[in-house]
């Protein structure tokens, strides 16, 4: 009876140890697609496996050593081949869960690395781009900004000057001649005064413009001339930007006195 009870224990301990073993192995199959900490996790529970694994092995090769006949037929011993037999299919899992998880940690390094290489490429187009004056970015889109704006010929523009670096004085002049060459006019700033210490003078022969504190492209237009103006001015901020050129409509905030006119501020490129 007693053989019996302990006959029916160990076949129900292995059909319990292969379903686990089949289970592991489709659990094994899905590591391809786990996540970092889940991935870690169950690389722990493969190196737990295999430790637990070995430590059956060395048992049971241990209980297999004596060579006498009365320890071969003690339970203890058919324990022991068992032992060996339930360690070595464990170990064999193990290594298989070890090496995925490893392959998994891996492949999410690699993405890792591509995506921060990817990240410090970004960066530094955008550094090259900040740094590259807007002079030159309009250079090479000055003929679809002439194209846009011929739409509007004989606009009326002024100029406002941050004069916080030469790159703004080179686009302020760059700008100006894509500007006549569309067809626009580019007339001094006025502030109603004699006041030439307070204008500004980027070459010979260029209106006045006026000092100014600004971010980038700004356009001005009162808000009394919005209906005239818009079309021209919008098109303006669209064909800058369309050049990569930051450009915003910052409403009403010009102290010229220049009527059916746009004002444009030209301030430090962020």
């Amino acid at each position: 009876m007693a053989r019996q009870i302990t006959k029916s224990i160990s076949e129900i301990a292995v059909i319990i140890l292969v379903i686990a073993a089949i289970w592991y192995v489709f659990k094994i199959l899905t590591f391809g697609s786990l996540s970092e900490s889940d991935t870690k996790f169950w690389g722990d529970v493969s190196n737990v496996l295999l430790i637990v694994s070995a430590v059956l092995v060395a048992t049971g090769l241990i209980g297999e050593w004596p060579e006498s006949h009365s320890w071969k037929r003690r339970s203890l011993y058919k324990a022991a081949k068992y032992a060996v037999v339930i360690g070595v299919a464990g170990e064999l899992l193990a290594d298989a869960g070890v090496f995925k998880a490893g392959d998994r940690l891996q492949e999410i390094d690699g993405t890792a690395i591509v995506a921060a290489n990817k990240r410090a490429a970004d960066a530094q187009e955008a550094l090259l781009k900040y740094r590259e004056p807007r002079s030159r970015e309009l250079a090479r889109h000055k003929q679809a900004v002439i194209d846009a704006l011929s739409h509007f010929p004989n606009t009326r523009f002024d100029t406002g000057l941050d004069h916080q670096s030469g790159e703004e004085a080179d686009f302020l002049r760059a700008l100006s001649a894509t500007l006549k060459t569309a067809g626009w006019q580019h007339i001094p700033w006025d502030i109603g005064g004699t006041w030439p210490w307070l204008l500004l003078n980027v070459q010979t022969d260029f209106p006045l413009s006026a000092p100014i504190a600004a971010i980038n492209v700004e356009i001005h237009v009162h808000a009394d001339e919005r209906t005239t103006l818009n079309p021209a001015a919008s098109a303006l901020i669209k064909a800058l930007n369309d050049a990569g050129i930051s450009c915003t409509d910052a409403g009403d905030q010009a102290q010229s006195i220049n009527k059916n006119t746009i004002h444009i501020w030209i301030g430090e490129k962020r």
